[in-house]
């Protein structure tokens, strides 16, 4: 289990095995890919089996390569 996950390429969507393995109170932090020239850097935070998700700002990181 993993208390932090931090993603340094933007992303579409958090992979299914990252937020698996995420412990409670964990915290993913990741570029969202966005329709256009930006990207959104988002927190989601574990709080049991609830998540919030904060927008913290608008940025711009490489595209994750699959």
């Amino acid at each position: 289990p993993y208390d932090r996950v931090v993603a340094s390429a933007a992303i579409a969507a958090v992979p299914q095995a990252w937020l698996d393995q995420l412990t409670p109170g964990g915290i993913v932090v990741y570029p969202e890919s966005r329709d256009g020239a930006w990207d959104m850097l988002v927190r989601l935070r574990r709080s049991g089996d609830a998540w919030s998700r904060e927008e913290l700002h608008v940025c711009k990181f490489v595209p994750m390569q699959h």
